[in-house]
């Protein structure tokens, strides 16, 4: 008799184990999941799939409730950002919310191109300006640049956040060497933004090992302007008048981290970007 209810307890414990550890079908994903959007107060889950042309993707995003609450097919540009509030890495992310203004709609960004209009490049396309989108089709931010960029050059984003509630948007991208464009975004006059600086620049080594030279050159003005070393909380770690056409950055003393170097020249943004000490 005690063998049979033994048995039967057994029995009935492992019908429980089961049921306990039977899994709940919420959702099904057929796409990669592409992290979290930025700077938002509630969490919303990216994911996203390639098209078989091999150059549209769709991207979708969730709620905590996992409810797909927006879709977006095309190709979003992904952005670094880096503030005085951030980690070392920077925090890298597609869509924010409340980054660029605050209202509710998602934000990306886009290149625009289309094919080269330079015959040397027939066949290729150009990138001719980009686009600060919202999820309502709106678009914060439509520039064209004075002259696209040829060979099938590809820009990269980077957000800098300085504290004050503006943004250095940088567009770095390779062509014939190393390029960028600066432009500096004020959220309380969305839709214009002031370009600052753009030019060929070196900024090197980096990362730079702790006790070596880290050199700024291709700046054009650089010669009399101030050359400002911060940590990222916003703490100044040095400051000079470079009175020459490369300015040098001493590193001994500096612990390894990340740090952010800005040069300016009466009141103007020349050159601003990010230091790796090791």
């Amino acid at each position: 008799m005690g063998k049979i209810v033994l048995t039967a307890a057994l029995g009935i414990a492992t019908l429980m184990a089961s049921a306990a550890i039977k899994p709940t079908e919420i959702n099904t994903f057929t796409g990669e999941l592409d992290g979290y959007v930025y700077e938002t107060n509630n969490p919303y889950l990216v994911e996203y799939f390639m098209h078989d042309n091999q150059e549209d993707y769709t991207y979708n995003i969730y709620n905590s409730n996992l409810e797909k609450v927006w879709s977006y097919t095309g190709y979003a540009e992904s952005t670094t950002n880096y503030s005085m509030n951030t980690d070392i890495e920077g925090d890298y992310f597609t869509f924010s919310q409340y980054l660029f203004n605050n209202d509710d709609e998602f934000e990306f960004l886009l290149q625009k191109s289309r094919p080269a209009t330079n015959p040397d490049y027939e066949g290729q396309t150009e990138v001719y300006g980009f686009q600060l989108m919202q999820s309502n089709g709106n678009a914060i931010i439509d520039l064209d640049f004075d002259q696209p960029l040829n060979g099938g050059s590809s820009i990269n984003f980077y957000t800098y956040q300085l504290g004050n509630g503006k943004l250095i948007l940088e567009l770095n991208y390779y062509h014939n060497g190393d390029h960028y464009i600066r432009y500096m975004y004020d959220p309380a006059q969305a839709g214009t933004v002031q370009l600052i600086s753009k030019g060929q620049m070196k900024a090197y080594p980096n990362p730079v090992k702790a006790g070596d030279m880290f050199r700024i050159s291709g700046v054009k003005g650089i010669t009399g302007a101030t050359v400002t070393v911060n940590r990222m909380d916003g703490s100044l770690v040095n400051a000079f008048i470079c009175d020459a056409t490369v300015a040098e950055i001493p590193t001994g003393g500096m612990s390894d981290g990340m740090y952010l170097y800005t040069v300016t020249r009466n009141g103007k943004v020349l050159a601003s970007g990010k230091i790796v000490v090791e």
